[in-house]
């Protein structure tokens, strides 16, 4: 399986550019201004099951979960000019939020 940079570059614009448009769903609070710095996503949890790295890809066995953070994720991805991890721990952490917004839009979110 190979995808072509570009071509994900270009399914990540055109999904966030709907996701900033209100396209697949509403952003919970826009500012009187507009602008999409200030629109907010809200989560109905901040936690979720997680399946750790090496384990997602042996579908020999059941994997061991446990729990991550969307709050976690977004503050770790937020010091990536820190230096302070390796870039696909940013990667994995960007797909977790990803999931949690698709999450909340589809209605499948686990409410707390």
């Amino acid at each position: 399986m190979k995808i072509k940079y570009t071509e994900l570059n270009k399914a990540y614009q055109i999904l966030m550019h709907a996701l900033e448009e209100g396209i697949i769903g509403p952003l919970d609070q826009m500012s009187s201004s507009g602008e999409t710095a200030d629109k907010e996503i809200s989560f109905s949890s901040d936690y979720y099951w997680n399946v750790p790295i090496g384990e997602r890809h042996n579908l020999n066995s059941e994997p061991k979960l446990d729990m991550g953070s969307i709050d976690h994720d977004i503050e770790r991805i937020l010091q990536l000019n820190d230096g302070d991890y390796p870039i696909h721990h940013h990667l994995r952490w960007l797909g977790d939020i990803l999931i949690a917004i698709s999450d909340e839009l589809g209605g499948y979110a686990n409410k707390e």
